[in-house]
C-alpha cells in the first residue's frame, strides 16, 4: 500500500483504504500503518529544525501525490490530511500519517491504539498521590520496548496538556469520519524531516521528533510539571573521545549555563542512571553530573570542585562509577547532540 487515503469500517472493524502505486484499491488493517500508507523514496533530502505546530496549514493532497508519482483511485476522494509549513527555511509538505508515526512510538503498538476510542485510557493511568500528578504507563507491551522512557514521555505529554489531549482523542474522531487526520497541539517540536526535494519543496516521507515543548498550562493537578518532553534519545553523530582527559571543552547550553537544563537532564538521566539503585542516591545526581562538566571544561582538580550536592570527591566517585558502568560517555554524547 503506497498511499493510505482513508479509513473504513469492515465487519465492525476499522480498516485502512489505500492504493498501490498504479492506483489499484487495497484494503489493510491498522497495524500496517506503521510501515505502509506513505511512499518510500530513495535519495532523500534531510532537514533539521524546530516545527511550530501552530504554523501547520491543511492543504489539498494533490500536490504531494503528484510529486511522488502516486495515483488515487477514480471516484474515491482522498481523506488523508496533508499539511504544509516553513521548516528550516524550506517549504515542506507532509501527510498526517508521517507526523503520527513520529509521535506515536513504538508504531507497532501505539499507532493502532490511537485510532480506537479512549485510546490513552487503555494504556495508562494517573497517580494522584504524586505531586505533580504522575502518568503511569501500564500497557502490556511497555516492558518489551527498549526505549520505555520515551514512551512515557510522549504519553505523559498527551495526558497532561489540554491541546495534546485533544490531539490524542482526535485521531479516533477523524477515523470515524473515514479520515486519517489529527488536531494540532499548542507547542513546538525539535524534528528531523526526510523527503523528496522537487522544485525547492520538500515532500516529506519520514519524520523524527526528538522532543516537544508544550506552549500551554497543564491540566489541574499537574501544575509544576515540565513542559518539555524528550521523545527520542539520539547519539552524537561525531566522535567523542573515550576518556574525560581527551575531551577539550563542552558547549554552553542554550540557557547560557554549563550545567544541564531540565530538558537535557530528562534526556540524559535514563541513560546515565540505568541500573543504578535509586535507594542509594543520597546526593543529587544531576548536581554531580554538572560538576563533571565543570571538570571537563576548566580542568580543575576534583578537590576544588564545589557541586551543589556533596563534594568534589563525590563527583569523582560518581564519574568513576558511571564510567565503569559504561553509562557516562553515552550520556555525554546525548548532551553533545542537544548542544550542537
Amino acid at each position: 500500500m503506497e498511499w493510505a487515503f482513508g479509513i473504513a469500517v469492515k465487519n465492525g472493524q476499522l480498516v485502512v483504504e489505500g492504493t498501490s502505486r498504479d492506483g489499484d484499491l487495497e484494503i489493510g488493517n491498522l497495524l500496517e500503518l506503521g510501515t505502509c500508507g506513505v511512499p518510500k523514496c530513495s535519495q532523500l533530502v534531510k532537514h533539521k529544525g524546530t516545527l511550530d505546530f501552530s504554523a501547520l496549514v491543511a492543504v489539498n493532497a494533490d500536490e504531494y501525490l503528484d510529486a511522488l508519482g502516486l495515483h488515487a483511485p477514480q471516484k474515491l476522494p482522498n481523506r488523508h490530511q496533508v499539511f504544509e509549513c516553513r521548516f528550516d527555511g524550506v517549504r515542506v509538505v507532509f501527510p498526517a500519517l508521517v507526523l503520527m508515526r513520529a509521535l506515536f512510538r513504538p508504531n507497532k503498538f501505539l499507532l493502532p491504539v490511537m485510532f480506537r476510542p479512549q485510546a490513552l485510557d487503555r494504556i495508562r493511568f494517573l497517580d494522584y498521590t504524586r505531586t505533580p500528578t504522575e502518568v503511569v504507563v501500564d500497557a502490556s507491551w511497555r516492558g518489551t520496548y527498549r526505549s520505555g522512557e520515551e514512551v512515557n514521555q510522549c504519553i505523559s505529554w498527551m495526558t497532561l496538556f489540554p491541546s495534546a489531549i485533544r490531539l490524542a482523542s482526535s485521531v479516533h474522531e477523524f477515523a470515524m469520519r473515514g479520515e486519517i487526520g489529527m488536531s494540532l497541539p499548542l507547542g513546538s517540536a525539535r524534528a528531523t524531516m526526510h523527503g523528496l526535494n522537487v522544485g525547492g519543496i520538500l515532500f516529506v516521507t519520514e519524520m523524527k521528533v526528538m522532543a516537544v515543548h508544550a506552549n500551554e498550562d497543564p491540566i489541574p493537578g499537574a501544575t509544576g510539571c515540565s513542559q518539555d518532553f524528550v521523545l527520542r534519545n539520539v547519539s552524537y553523530d561525531g566522535k567523542l573521545k573515550s576518556s574525560l582527559a581527551e575531551i577539550s571543552k563542552f558547549p554552553i547550553g542554550k540557557n547560557g549555563e554549563l550545567g544541564v537544563s531540565d530538558l537535557e537532564w530528562t534526556a540524559i538521566a535514563p541513560t546515565l542512571l540505568k541500573g543504578q539503585e535509586r535507594a542509594r542516591e543520597i546526593l543529587n545526581q544531576r548536581h554531580l553530573f554538572d560538576a563533571i562538566l565543570q571538570k571537563i571544561n576548566f580542568c580543575t582538580s576534583w578537590r576544588t570542585l564545589a557541586p551543589k550536592s556533596g563534594t568534589g570527591n563525590n563527583a569523582r566517585f560518581a564519574e568513576r562509577n558511571w564510567r565503569s558502568r559504561e553509562t557516562l560517555m553515552p550520556s555525554l554524547e546525548i548532551l553533545m547532540t542537544m548542544r550542537t
